[in-house]
């Protein structure tokens, strides 16, 4: 039997507080002379002993280890930036309460690039097609590779080589080159002469289509579900930003709860069928509201819409507003173009009554209208006929029947205009009727006004606005004209500091009648005072009348509040001519700016 020779128990205590001793030292670990910060990082996450950085030490034959095997590491770490001759120093230092690790280094010049082919082999073939986006794709990739780095001469970065292969690649699938791939891909580096050649050659192959759409779903027709594919029609090249689009277009269309597209590749066609995966919405929306206006007294209000009233897209919203001086009501069945995202067919009813101190009528109107919507102008034309029932100048009853058709449109700079940036839109509308064509009077009525945002640096700007109105019309077929069809001014959106349509020329016993004329102007100042909030000062004028213009002034100030459902404006302001309104009145106002 083999004896085992114990050690004595003082020998033992002293082997176990030197080794409590030495596991509670720390480590500290530097990497000098690297100036490059990508390369530095590189180094850092490269060496290995570099992690136990300001940690407890682990045994001493582990940090020997790790401290040669640092120097390799760090070597090679520097290599894809360029430094393949680095002199690296260490030292490593065992002191009483830490080990002290560190490498000097001497990362050398950057090898540069000698010679270079980058480019795409059948670019030129992209160039020569005959088709609206060749130019935009054979502009995608040139743009890539002349804003590579990689130049004869520039310092060799193996990320920015990778870099330029990423993007080149990727730039391929998001135009449909699902084939491109690399016959030349080589990065050579040649120690003796000290410099790297490079070969990056892509070649992008057939550009796959859009082949045919099945739609999972199980209301609406797919003959009107084909229509939101009408630009990928006119041109089927695939892209993701077609598919980004197309997902957009149908989340956009208040017909679907849930959209879900799913392309799949077919290598052997060339062709990208598409799963889209449709859920509707609720069909029915139905709202209610009370309230109170100091122009009209109390109101009730509301309205049913049918988000899809078939399965072909028609859409029917109605709305009511039931109050002491004031009720309206309105349907409209909408029925979806060729393109149901831009085009529209409209079939209306109006009902208007009004009984305030400014006007008093009753209004009936039937008609139909085309309207067309791009990303930053709409128009329409429209044609109805209308019987109104009102109080003339003189006060005295008057029935009128007119067709009238209208044309009217607006564009804009940007569908929303940043608070820093310029922007501005313009809107007008032409309308008239003919006495010979159904109609008892004659008379041609335009309007025109526009909008601008002009920045004075990150926190500033000015809003100009202005409007313009006219009406050419008989004079013996003026007081005929009924109150839907004169032009007032006043309120929120236009001259604050008075009523809502306030001003204009006036009628028997002072009340007030519009104008066959109209002109508004406004200047307003804002300052952000936050990211979200501003304030705001602002002078507005205007006048709706006949012949000889009188502008009426308000002037004021108030907070803006840019939220997600648009910009809400609190004013108070002052109307300067007493013989129009109020003296001070509060206007609120919520919306998009243009």
């Amino acid at each position: 039997m083999k004896k085992i020779k114990l050690l004595s128990p003082l020998l033992l205590i002293t082997l176990f507080f030197l080794n409590l001793s030495f596991a509670e030292k720390k480590m500290e670990v530097k990497i000098e002379g690297i100036s490059h910060k990508k390369a530095l990082e590189n180094a850092q996450n490269a060496a290995e002993i570099y992690a136990l950085n300001g940690k407890t030490a682990p045994p001493e034959l582990r940090i020997q280890w790790l401290y040669e095997e640092g120097v390799k590491q760090i070597s090679n770490s520097l290599q894809p930036y360029g430094f393949y001759r680095a002199k690296i120093k260490g030292d490593l230092i065992f002191g009483q309460e830490t080990i002290s690790v560190t490498y000097r280094v001497d990362p050398g010049p950057q090898i540069p690039i000698g010679q270079i082919i980058l480019g795409v082999t059948d670019l030129e073939s992209v160039k020569e097609r005959n088709t609206k986006e060749a130019p935009d794709e054979y502009k995608a990739f040139t743009k890539i590779i002349n804003s590579s780095k990689l130049k004869v001469g520039a310092p060799l970065n193996h990320t920015q080589y990778e870099s330029t292969k990423s993007k080149l690649s990727q730039k391929a699938s998001e135009l449909g080159y699902f084939d491109a791939f690399y016959p030349y891909h080589e990065l050579v580096v040649n120690l003796n002469k000290y410099e790297a050649d490079i070969d990056l050659q892509m070649t992008l192959g057939d550009r796959y289509r859009f082949g045919t759409s099945t739609f999972h779903q199980e209301y609406f027709s797919d003959e009107f579900l084909n229509r939101f594919l009408h630009n990928m029609r006119l041109n089927n090249d695939y892209s993701d930003e077609k598919l980004v689009q197309l997902q957009s277009t149908f989340n956009e269309t208040n017909y679907f709860e849930d959209v879900v597209i799913m392309p799949q590749k077919n290598m052997e066609t060339k062709e990208v069928p598409l799963d889209i995966y449709l859920r509707p919405r609720k069909q029915r929306t139905l709202t209610f509201g009370v309230g109170y206006s100091s122009d009209i007294g109390p109101k009730v209000m509301g309205g049913l819409n049918w988000h899809y009233f078939n399965p072909y897209g028609h859409k029917l919203s109605t709305s009511f507003l039931f109050g002491q001086k004031k009720r309206d009501a309105t349907i409209n069945y909408q029925i979806p173009g060729s393109d149901p995202t831009q085009d529209a067919y409209n079939i209306f009813f109006n009902y208007d009554f009004e009984n305030t101190s400014t006007k008093d009528y009753t209004t009936y109107l039937v008609g139909a209208s085309k309207e067309r919507t791009r990303d930053q102008y709409k128009y329409g034309y429209s044609l109805h006929y209308q019987y109104d029932r009102f109080r003339d100048v003189y006060g005295s009853k008057q029935n009128s029947k007119l067709l009238v058709p209208t044309f009217y449109g607006e564009w804009k700079s940007a569908k929303t205009i940043p608070f820093n940036q310029f922007g501005f839109k313009v809107e007008g509308k032409i309308r008239g009727a003919m006495s010979s064509v159904g109609s008892d009077i004659s008379f041609l009525q335009a309007s025109i006004g526009a909008h601008t945002f002009i920045p004075l640096g990150e926190n500033n700007r000015l809003l100009i606005r202005g409007m313009i109105g006219n009406t050419t019309i008989k004079s013996e077929d003026l007081n005929k004209l009924p109150p839907s069809l004169r032009f007032y001014t006043g309120g929120d959106n236009t001259v604050r500091g008075y009523k809502y349509d306030g001003i204009g020329e006036r009628g028997y016993n002072g009340e007030i009648y519009g104008g066959k004329k109209l002109a508004v102007a406004s200047i307003e100042y804002e300052h952000k005072i936050s990211p979200s909030f501003a304030i705001a000062t602002f002078v507005d004028a205007g006048d709706a009348y006949n012949s000889k213009i009188d502008l009426k002034y308000g002037a004021g100030a108030g907070i803006r509040w840019y939220s997600q459902i648009g910009a809400v404006k609190l004013d108070l302001a002052h109307g300067f001519d007493k013989d129009f309104g109020d003296t001070v009145r509060l206007h609120l106002n919520i919306g998009l700016e243009l």
